[in-house]
């Protein structure tokens, strides 16, 4: 299973989560799959901007790819058909020259996540 960190930063003065970043592992990623879901555990495990480490391969996620999990309020998904569009795109454009299998870890932005699970009208997502 995938390996969740949470990046805190200050935003307006306020120690905020900023970041979830997800770590799978080079090779872990199914990507004959077209989503992978994943479940929102809280609290989250506080790790300050400064601890973030970018060594492994690494994509972000943008809100198009992010699904609400229906039958599981506590999960969101990752539209892994729509990130394979998009990294076939950027190679043709010589944007992006690695491998997409090479990709071990997605970093996607909480307030996008909030927005796709609309946490303003969810308290048990009230993590802000």
């Amino acid at each position: 299973m995938a390996k969740v960190e949470v990046y805190y930063d200050y935003y307006d003065g306020e120690l905020c989560p900023q970041w979830i970043v997800i770590k799978f592992g080079r090779g872990k990623i199914d990507w004959t799959k077209k989503f992978v879901f994943l479940p929102i555990e809280l609290p989250f495990k506080r790790k300050a901007a400064e601890e973030f480490c970018d060594i492994e391969m690494g994509f972000s996620v943008t809100i198009v790819d992010l699904v609400m999990n229906i039958e599981k309020e506590s999960n969101f998904g990752i539209n892994l058909s729509s990130i394979k569009d998009r990294v076939n795109k950027m190679r043709g454009r010589g944007e992006f020259p690695y491998l997409i299998e090479e990709v071990e870890t997605f970093i996607i932005q909480i307030c996008d996540l909030e927005e796709v699970l609309a946490c303003h009208e969810n308290k048990r997502y009230a993590w802000r």
